[in-house]
């Protein structure tokens, strides 16, 4: 479908995809009358002018992508304008365009534009503040932030899968090989060797005697200075012991 208000340019548009074997068209003038049409046809591919009397190509893009029960939510859609400013490009990729294209332009970059659609398709994103096409074209290898897209989410679910089927794997190996190695005899424990005896101290050496004591010297006698009983009792006991 072209929905174009200059009839010059669904010409030269219908033209170009002639050349690429599109055979079948419907056109229309603004988006409502688009939207019209869009109840009672199916196109593959939208190719809609930004600037539209009463309803804008960005509104009919949102209108498109934003309804649930709409049977053209997913339909491709490639946005035509004479201005390349910054600020349109953004606020069609915002809305939910799948390519851009600025004229004039030629086939050839039209062609492009389709191929980028049939050949390298991107996932539809659906959130409370967008619907459309992936705007991510190219995967940022710094980004640190939450994984929202649904491919992520499948690629961390295939890789936990995968990590738990190997980790599964790996356990069953690890019983196979227990169940396979031989168990070791029991070795009874030997006692431990008794511990040799210590030798027995050497005896201590004998006391050494006493000293015997000195003999006392005998005692001097001096006749002259005892008495005659004294010295008669002496001389008596003398006699005695013979």
């Amino acid at each position: 479908m072209v929905v174009e208000p200059s009839r010059y340019v669904r010409v030269l548009l219908k033209d170009a995809l002639r050349t690429m074997g599109v055979t079948t068209f419907w056109e229309a003038t603004d988006g409502q009358n688009a939207l019209g049409q869009l109840q009672k046809v199916k196109p593959d591919v939208i190719i809609t002018e930004f600037d539209l009397a009463a309803m804008s190509g960005l509104d009919l893009v949102k209108a498109l992508r934003n309804d649930e029960r709409s049977p053209h939510r997913y339909t491709p859609i490639i946005m035509v304008t004479s201005s390349a400013e910054r600020r349109r490009v953004l606020e069609a990729r915002d809305a939910g365009v799948n390519e851009y294209i600025v004229k004039p332009f030629s086939t050839k970059q039209l062609f492009g534009r389709i191929m980028e659609i049939v050949d390298r398709p991107r996932e539809f994103v659906a959130s409370a503040s967008y619907n459309g096409p992936d705007r991510r074209r190219k995967a940022d290898q710094d980004y640190m932030g939450p994984k929202r897209r649904q491919e992520d989410k499948e690629k961390e679910a295939a890789e936990a899968a995968l990590a738990s089927r190997l980790g599964s794997m790996a356990q069953a190996q690890t019983a196979r090989q227990a169940e396979q190695k031989p168990t070791p005899p029991k070795v009874k424990p030997q006692a431990a060797p008794a511990p040799k005896p210590k030798p027995a101290p050497p005896p201590p050496p004998p006391p050494k005697p006493a000293p015997k004591p000195a003999a006392e010297p005998e005692p001097v006698i001096d006749p002259s200075a005892m008495s005659q009983e004294e010295l008669a009792n002496m001389l008596g006991k003398n006699k005695k012991g013979g």
